[in-house]
């Protein structure tokens, strides 16, 4: 551990070694993001695409009602 310790106070913060850092961490960041995106997807589409019981019987227009309600001049 002191040996740890030790390198990382000789250690001095170049450019190159700032960009790596940042270009890791961004990599990291960017394959975070890409399994969000994919287990979102995956979990949405499978709620999408669960088929549910018997559908409700379309509505239809009740002709007979309308004309009784005398709506339209004749």
């Amino acid at each position: 551990m002191d040996a740890f310790i030790k390198r990382a106070k000789k250690f001095k913060m170049t450019r190159q070694n700032m960009f790596s850092l940042l270009a890791f961490a961004m990599v990291i960041g960017i394959i975070g993001f890409s399994i969000y995106c994919a287990v979102f997807l995956v979990t949405k589409f499978d709620t999408a695409l669960e088929l549910s019981g018997p559908g409700v019987p379309a509505q239809r227009f009740d002709i007979k009602g309308f004309e009784t309600l005398d709506l339209i001049r004749k």
